[in-house]
């Protein structure tokens, strides 16, 4: 445990910062990490690397972020499907799967692999550079 918080808390703290229908809540963190009152640092680097992990697709080669873009295409298409099955109520979009992928690594991926590479740079580590590369060379090629 990470000191003055439980396991249970920490884990649960990580586990839901994955949480992809809090979209736009990350966005506005990007801009100002005060706005989800981690009760320390380490606590927010560790869920950051989570979400990275979570959320790294876009940063592959452009072979394999395509290759996980198509998979990831397929099974939202399955919950879809399931959705309207089970008559739940829901918005399905109308984009095509690259435009999906181009942007959700234009406006989700980028600012996030940015504010933790710029919370790299505060230690020294340029580690996260190369992720953030690749990335923006995918986004150009999936721009056409």
């Amino acid at each position: 445990a990470i000191a003055g918080i439980s396991f249970e808390e920490t884990l649960r703290t990580i586990i839901l910062f994955t949480d992809l229908s809090r979209h736009k809540e990350f966005i506005n963190f990007w801009n100002n990490p005060k706005v989800m009152g981690f009760k320390n640092e380490t606590m927010l680097l560790l869920s950051l690397l989570v979400k990275i992990s979570d959320v790294s697709n876009p940063c592959r080669t452009e072979k394999n972020a395509d290759r996980w873009s198509r998979l990831i295409y397929l099974e939202t298409e399955w919950e879809n499907n399931a959705k309207e099955f089970f008559g739940v109520n829901f918005t399905k979009s109308t984009k095509p799967p690259l435009q999906r992928t181009k942007d959700f690594a234009s406006y989700f991926c980028r600012p996030l692999f940015q504010c933790v590479g710029q919370i790299a740079k505060n230690y020294n580590d340029s580690s996260f550079d190369p992720y953030i590369q690749q990335l923006e060379m995918n986004i150009k090629t999936w721009e056409g």
